[in-house]
């Protein structure tokens, strides 16, 4: 598992705007911070993890996978994120990995983002990431969360993107994609000879 100050060292290496990881400034890895949690709310919004169940909400309520929860009262509601679910097949198995809640709340117009990583066992804010935190899908996606910040950092310090960064960006993001939005296949697989 990467933490997020080591995501976005990495993205700074990769970008090359710091061949020394130890002399990246406290601003730098602050700006490098948000920015991480801006590409993992793109890829949110993107589709990335898949589609969302619009659910309005008034009262506490227990969150399903891909719920995208709308608190309707100015009064305080709990909303719980699950740890198992219990799909139409009856057997219950814990959220699928890369699962994503997020909750807005009409009276302070706040939003949460909440994703799943199966590897870490654990649902992950990504508005509230911290650079000595888990950064949520590091494990396996790593290289391709550290080239696509590369790429983001780069931009916004008005460097040249190699293409072989962009390849390396295009294929973390690919990988996410076919990962997290590719369809089930509710039939059995058949052998043909």
């Amino acid at each position: 598992m990467a933490t997020s100050s080591e995501l976005v060292k990495g993205a700074f290496r990769r970008a090359g705007i710091s061949r020394d990881l130890d002399e990246v400034r406290p601003r730098e890895m602050d700006r490098g911070l948000q920015v991480l949690q801006d590409v993992y709310l793109e890829l949110v919004a993107g589709g990335a993890f898949g589609r969302f169940n619009d659910v309005l909400v008034d009262a506490a309520y227990t969150a399903r996978e891909q719920d995208r929860i709308l608190v309707t009262t100015e009064d305080a509601v709990t909303i719980t994120l699950p740890e198992t679910v219990t799909p139409e097949d009856g057997e219950e198995r814990p959220p699928l990995d890369g699962s994503v809640v997020m909750v807005t709340d009409v009276a302070t117009v706040d939003r949460a983002t909440f994703v799943y990583d199966a590897a870490y066992a654990a649902w992950t804010q990504i508005e509230s990431l911290t650079l000595s935190g888990f950064a949520p899908l590091s494990i396996r996606y790593r290289s391709g969360l550290e080239a696509k910040l590369a790429v983001r950092l780069s931009e916004e310090n008005g460097m040249a993107v190699t293409p072989e960064l962009r390849r390396q960006e295009a294929q973390g993001t690919l990988a996410l994609l076919h990962r997290f939005d590719a369809p089930e296949s509710a039939s059995s697989p058949s052998n043909y000879f």
